[in-house]
């Protein structure tokens, strides 16, 4: 049994672009809190979480935080 990776929602491509990293300063970090709606589908939460992490990641993050109970909302 395979399994599909979930394709990039459409808004990944067009932010990607728009992300800016500058030069960290010495002892800074960079952290990023992650906004998103989940759903009843864990699977599709936990994707749509992994993506938005590497988005704050490629923007420099060293730090994520994830809201309380992203991984299922009902």
């Amino acid at each position: 049994m395979t399994t599909k990776k979930p394709q990039d929602p459409p808004w990944r491509a067009q932010k990607a672009h728009q992300v800016k990293k500058s030069a960290p300063q010495a002892g800074t970090v960079r952290v990023a809190a992650i906004q998103m709606a989940s759903g009843p589908n864990v699977s599709a939460n936990l994707a749509e979480a992994e993506q938005l992490i590497e988005l704050a990641v490629d923007a420099g993050a060293r730090l994520v935080a994830l809201p309380e109970f992203f991984c299922i909302m009902g």
